[in-house]
Formats: C-alpha cells, sequence, structure tokens
C-alpha cells in the first residue's frame, strides 16, 4: 500500500551527473531509493555530488529534476565540516518539502544535521569510531586528533538519535543497541539483492578442481587483507588441494590505498599459488557469476557494519567466512549459513578454510543455508523495515 507521506532521503554517499544530466549511483542505494519511489507520495533525494562520474556508479537514479537536490561534494569529515552550511541549506530546502527524513549516519558534515525541523529515522551504517580506530590513514600525530573527532561525531549522532522525534535503523544489532535499544528503532541486514535474484545465476565451474577463494572490496589493511595473506600461506602448508584466490575490485596495482606491506604480501603469495585480480564488476549476472563459481567468500575485516556482499555471495550458493565484528554477527549465524572467526586471527581463519576445504558435505550444508538467510534479506525486507520506521517518526 503506498503512503501519503513525502520523504526525504538525505545521504553522504556519493552521486554522479553524466552529459546527460542522469543522476547515477551505486546499486544498493539506487535500488532502495527505487522502494521508497514507488511507496511514497512523493521522493526527495539529496546526495553528496561528484565532480566526476565514478566507476562505482552504475544505476540510475529516476528522478524529476526538482526532487534531486545536490549536496557539496562531500570526500571526508574534515571537508565535510568547511561544508557545514553549504549543506544545512540543501537539508533545509528537503525538510521544506517533506514529511519526514531518513539520514544516513556517519554524515560527512555532521554540524548540517543539527536543528532538525521534521521527524527523521537515522540509518547508521557503520560505527565512524571503529573505522577511525581500524584505519592506518588515522596513525602517528593524526591519530589522536582523528579518534577525538570520531568520537565527538559519535556523541552527536547519539544526541540526534536521541530525540523525541527521531528513530534508529542500525545496520547490525550492535550499532542498535548502542543507539537506542529496542524501544526506539530497528536492527537490520543491509542489502542489495532484489528477490527475484536470489540463484538467478547457477554455478558453471566444475567441482573438484582448485579451491576458489574470493575476496571481494578494496585490498585495504581495515578490510584485513594482510590477515587473509597469512590464512593462505598457512592453507598451502596443510591443503594436498590446489588454491586459488581471485580478487574482485581493484589489483594491487590500481588501488591507490594499498599500502607497499600488502602489495609485496601479495606478490609474494602469487609466487605460491594462483592470485587473479578479476577487477571491478558492475553489480549485475557479471559479479553474480563470480559468487557462484567461488567455493568461498573471505571477509576478514577489522570493522564493518552489515557487508551486503555476505548477502550477496549466499545468495548464489557461495557459502562465507567472515570476521566476528561490527554487524556481521547479526548477518551471520555462525556454524549455521557461515563461519565467524576473531578479527586479525590468521590462524583461525586458516583453520575455518581448511575445513570447507576438506569437507564439501559441510560446505554445501553452509551454502544451503546460506541460500535461505540470503532470501530474508533482500532490498524490499531492508526497504520494509525502513518504510515502517520512518513512519512511526512521523506519527503514522
Amino acid at each position: 500500500m503506498s503512503s501519503p507521506l513525502r520523504l526525504g532521503f538525505v545521504s553522504a554517499r556519493w552521486s554522479s551527473r553524466d552529459a546527460e544530466g542522469r543522476v547515477w549511483s551505486e546499486a544498493g542505494v539506487v535500488r532502495l531509493l527505487d522502494v521508497f519511489r514507488a511507496h511514497f507520495a512523493e521522493l526527495h533525494v539529496a546526495m553528496s555530488l561528484s565532480p566526476e562520474r565514478l566507476q562505482l556508479h552504475d544505476h540510475v537514479l529516476e528522478l524529476p529534476p526538482d526532487r534531486y537536490h545536490p549536496l557539496p561534494w562531500l570526500p571526508s569529515v574534515v571537508g565535510g565540516i568547511r561544508k557545514g552550511p553549504q549543506a544545512r541549506e540543501v537539508i533545509r530546502e528537503v525538510e521544506a518539502r517533506c514529511d519526514a527524513l531518513i539520514v544516513q549516519l556517519p554524515f560527512a558534515a555532521p554540524t548540517a544535521l543539527l536543528g532538525a525541523r521534521k521527524p527523521r529515522a537515522y540509518h547508521v551504517c557503520a560505527d565512524i569510531v571503529e573505522v577511525v580506530r581500524t584505519s592506518p590513514h588515522y596513525q602517528g600525530w593524526r591519530k589522536v586528533p582523528a579518534r577525538g573527532l570520531a568520537h565527538a561525531i559519535d556523541q552527536l549522532e547519539a544526541r540526534l538519535i536521541a530525540r523525541d522525534d527521531s528513530r534508529l535503523i542500525a545496520n547490525g544489532f550492535e550499532l542498535f543497541e548502542r543507539f537506542g535499544g529496542a524501544d526506539k528503532g530497528t536492527g537490520l541486514v543491509s542489502a542489495t539483492l532484489l528477490d527475484r535474484e536470489v540463484l538467478s545465476v547457477p554455478r558453471t565451474r566444475p567441482t573438484g578442481g582448485p579451491f576458489r577463494m574470493l575476496f571481494v572490496g578494496y585490498l585495504r589493511h581495515e578490510k584485513g587483507v594482510g590477515t587473509l595473506l597469512e590464512a593462505c600461506e598457512r592453507l598451502l602448508r596443510t591443503s594436498t588441494r590446489p588454491l586459488e584466490l581471485a580478487v574482485v575490485g581493484a589489483s594491487h596495482s590500481e588501488d591507490r590505498g594499498v599500502t607497499q606491506a600488502l602489495k609485496s604480501g601479495l606478490d609474494a603469495l602469487s609466487s605460491r599459488m594462483s592470485v587473479s585480480f578479476l577487477g571491478h564488476k558492475a553489480f549485475g549476472p557479471e559479479l553474480f557469476r563470480c559468487f557462484a563459481d567461488a567455493d568461498v567468500l573471505v571477509l576478514p575485516s577489522l570493522s564493518e557494519g552489515t557487508p551486503r556482499v555476505l548477502v550477496e555471495a549466499r545468495a548464489f550458493g557461495c557459502p562465507v567466512v567472515a570476521t566476528r565484528v561490527g554487524g556481521i554477527p547479526t548477518s551471520v549465524d555462525d556454524g549455521v549459513d557461515g563461519v565467524l572467526v576473531p578479527p586479525g586471527d590468521a590462524a583461525s581463519l586458516a583453520s575455518a578454510l581448511e575445513l570447507l576445504v576438506k569437507d564439501e558435505g559441510r560446505r554445501l550444508q553452509l551454502a544451503e543455508a546460506g541460500v535461505a538467510r540470503a532470501r530474508r534479506h533482500t532490498v524490499e525486507a531492508m526497504a520494509a523495515q525502513m518504510i515502517a520506521e520512518v513512519e512511526r517518526a512521523a506519527g503514522r
């Protein structure tokens, strides 16, 4: 049933325009907005406008021109704070035309969110304190001011969510409990897949060949790549089956954020086993094929929200091994539809992978349960939870 509410969606996620004036962003946010657009009387969107078209922007945002409100370019929190007044003007414009807002946090211009004039549902996508704590970019003299700023933003977010006319939507129950609890909103698992896409691409790679581990994402320290490399080295010493590591995303020579230590580690591993860099895969059948043809997805992150890649992999029969951080335990039931290990623990990660290498029956059990979990965490399911919270915020 459609709602008479006019909804505003505010996010520091990046969007871009092409030469024809169309607005693009990444699949997860555009698909979510498509559901909102079909449900609410009006949808107004305010997102950070990139000065250039980004590779990951592979979906068009179908909105009338007067319902897209570009925020200033917000590539970082430090730069965002300077642009707070500009961002506030855009948010005021959205508030004037809407009955309630969904605001995604963290927001790169946090002071622009003060003085809310309409009810809001805050969607907390990540823990900014943990992101800064685990990032290699905030070390040495940068560490103290960066962590101080992260704590200040975290406290500001808590103040915003605590307002009587605010509701909470959190990626994972850890963030949910930190910012409000059961009387304030809901915890959920972030989604990108539509109901109809689950198992839409079958496996074509024969079983019984090399055991293929898949990593999807940036080759960054905070993604636990160093732990993955050490785990692969350990696995090579014990496995009698050939091993492969496939990486979806920029290669180690292309990813500008990769450290020299990780580059050296990847080069060393490549001399001992097959390591293939598959490049960026647009969201759709090409990416889905990577999941379907892998034997396991490995996500050894040091900090996370509820990574959508965990749902995406399991939706195509690929079991997952991930770290027990952030909202991941909300997405993965350890030992049932995936395996969880401590962050930064290469020995535990290697042991978990070794079990799946040796026990194909166990791997298939996890895969079957993972598909069932993926069916419960689609875009449609995520949108329904968010719609319920924003309507509660608006008193409906």
